[in-house]
C-alpha cells in the first residue's frame, strides 16, 4: 500500500472514532470477566465482535489513507494513543488463557538465585528451596526450559524491578510499545503509509495476547523489525546482528538461513558466530536439548498441514522432520526467485505457521507486524480466527480433556486454504497462459502459427 494523496476526510475521523471506542467497550468487558479460562465462551463473543470491528476499521482506513500531513499526523498519534488505551484496559489482568508467564518468573527467580536455569527443571528438588504458590501453576515442571539466552536475560531483568507476573508483562508491553513506536517511523521506507501500522497497533489479537496474557514474542519481533529495517537501508552487517538477536530471543529467524546460504554467504558467517557466541550459556548445557527435543518431537496442537502429513505418514518424528525439509526447500527457492527479504520473512513464516504441529494464537503475532508493509486480507483475517482455538479452554474446564472442537478447524484454516487452492490455480493458469504464448510468438513478435 503505497502513499495516498488527499487529506485526512471526516469520515475516516468518525469511523476511526466510532471502531475504537466500540473496541474499548470489548475490552473493558474482557477484563471484567477476570479468569478468561472459566468464561471461556464469553470471551470468545467478546473477541470475535472485536475481530469484526477491527477488520472493518482496517478497511476503512487502507481504503482512506491520507497524505500525511499536519492533520494526518494528529491522526496518526490519535490511532496510537487509542492502541495504548485498549493496552492499558488489559494490562491489569491476570493470564488465564496460557499459563506460560509462571515459567517467565520462575526462570528469572532461578537466575536471580545466580543459577543457570537450563540445569534444572523446575520439578527438581535442587530447586525447591526457590518455590513459592505460584510454582504449582508452571507448565511441565519435569522439563528444563527452552527459552532462549536473550529471552532469559529478558526474564532475569523484569526478575530485578520485581519478581512477578506483573513486572514480567511491563517487560514484554514495552517491547510491544517499542514495536508500536517503531513502525510509523520505518513504514516510509518501504513506500507505506504510516497509518498502515493500525494493523499493528489495533490487532485484538496482539492487545490480548501482549497486554491480557503477557507473551514474550514483542522482544524477538522488534529485533527482528529492526533487523528488516537496517537491511533495507543497507546496513546489512548490523542487520545480520540484529538476527542474530532475534534468534536468540525466540529462533524465530532460522528461517533465514535458507536467504543467507543463497544471497549473502559471507554474512552467515557473521549470523552463526554470533548465535554461537550469545547462547554459550545454553548451548554447553547437557539439559538445554533434551527439553528442546521434548517439545519438538511431542507436542502437537491446532495444526494443519502437519495433521493432514501425521493422518497418512503416522510417525510424528518423521511427519517433523519432512515438515522442516519443506520449509528449508522452499527458502531455497524464495530465496532464488524473491529479492525483497520482507515477502521472503513473511511467507516463510506463514508457511512455518501451516506447517508446524503446533499453531498457539500468540504464534501469529510474529506476521501481523510484516502485514503492515504487505497486506494480505486472507491471513489478517486468520490470524483472527487463530483465536478460536481457545475453545479447547471449556471442554478442559469441565471434563478435564483437552481437545479443540472438531468444527475449529474448518472454521479456524477452511477460508484460509480455499484462499491458497484459488491463488495456486490463478498461479498455474498464468503460467500456462504465459507459456501458450512463448509459443505463438516467436522472436522479434513473429507470428508462429499457420
Amino acid at each position: 500500500m503505497t502513499v495516498s494523496a488527499g487529506r485526512p476526510r471526516h469520515h475516516l475521523w468518525i469511523g476511526c472514532g466510532l471502531g475504537g471506542l466500540a473496541l474499548e467497550l470489548a475490552y473493558l468487558r474482557i477484563a471484567g470477566l477476570g479468569d478468561l479460562r472459566q468464561y471461556a465462551e464469553t470471551f470468545l463473543m467478546y473477541a470475535t465482535t472485536a475481530c469484526c470491528l477491527y477488520l472493518g476499521i482496517v478497511w476503512l482506513v487502507v481504503h482512506r489513507t491520507p497524505h500525511i500531513g499536519p492533520s494526518g499526523r494528529w491522526l496518526l498519534w490519535s490511532l496510537i494513543g487509542a492502541g495504548l488505551a485498549f493496552r492499558l484496559t488489559l494490562i491489569g489482568l491476570t493470564p488465564t488463557l496460557s499459563d506460560d508467564m509462571y515459567r517467565y518468573v520462575w526462570d528469572g527467580r532461578v537466575q536471580a538465585a545466580g543459577i543457570n536455569p537450563y540445569h534444572y527443571a523446575p520439578a527438581d528438588a535442587a530447586l525447591a528451596w526457590l518455590r513459592t504458590p505460584e510454582w504449582a501453576l508452571i507448565n511441565h515442571k519435569d522439563i528444563p526450559t527452552i527459552y532462549p539466552p536473550l529471552m532469559q536475560a529478558a526474564f532475569h531483568a523484569a526478575t530485578w524491578i520485581a519478581p512477578t507476573i506483573f513486572a514480567q508483562k511491563l517487560f514484554f508491553l514495552a517491547c510491544d510499545v517499542g514495536i508500536v513506536l517503531l513502525l510509523p517511523a520505518i513504514l516510509p521506507r518501504w513506500g507505506v503509509s504510516p497509518l498502515m501500522s493500525l494493523i499493528y497497533t489495533w490487532h485484538p489479537l496482539v492487545v490480548i495476547e501482549v497486554a491480557g496474557s503477557g507473551h514474550n514474542d514483542p522482544l524477538g519481533i522488534l529485533w527482528c523489525l529492526v533487523g528488516l529495517w537496517l537491511w533495507q537501508g543497507r546496513s546489512r552487517v548490523v542487520a545480520t546482528a540484529s538476527f542474530a538477536m532475534t534468534f536468540l530471543a525466540k529462533f524465530a529467524t532460522v528461517l533465514l538461513v535458507p536467504w543467507y546460504a543463497i544471497r549473502a554467504r559471507k554474512l552467515l558467517l557473521v549470523f552463526v558466530g554470533l548465535i554461537l557466541v550469545g547462547g554459550l550459556s545454553c548451548w554447553g548445557s547437557p539439559h538445554f536439548t533434551p527439553g528442546l527435543g521434548h517439545y519438538s518431537r511431542q507436542w502437537e496442537f491446532n495444526s494443519s498441514l502437519y495433521r493432514v502429513l501425521l493422518a497418512v505418514i503416522g510417525q510424528p518424528l518423521v511427519v517433523r522432520l519432512i515438515s522442516f525439509g519443506l520449509l528449508m526447500g522452499l527458502g531455497v527457492w524464495l530465496a532464488t526467485h524473491r529479492e525483497d527479504l520482507v515477502t521472503y520473512t513473511l511467507t516463510m513464516l506463514q508457511a512455518a505457521i501451516l506447517l508446524t504441529p503446533v499453531v498457539e494464537p500468540w504464534y501469529l503475532l510474529w506476521i501481523v507486524p510484516l502485514l503492515c508493509l504487505r497486506l494480505s486480507w486472507m491471513w489478517l483475517v486468520f490470524s483472527g480466527l487463530v483465536m478460536l482455538s481457545y475453545a479447547v479452554l471449556p471442554g478442559y474446564v469441565r471434563h478435564g480433556t483437552w481437545r479443540i472442537p472438531g468444527w475449529v478447524a474448518w472454521v479456524e484454516y477452511g477460508p484460509l486454504y480455499a484462499w491458497l487452492v484459488w491463488r495456486c490455480w490463478r498461479w498455474i493458469v498464468q503460467k500456462a497462459e504465459a507459456r501458450s504464448q512463448k509459443l505463438v510468438f516467436g522472436r522479434g513478435g513473429q507470428h508462429l502459427v499457420t
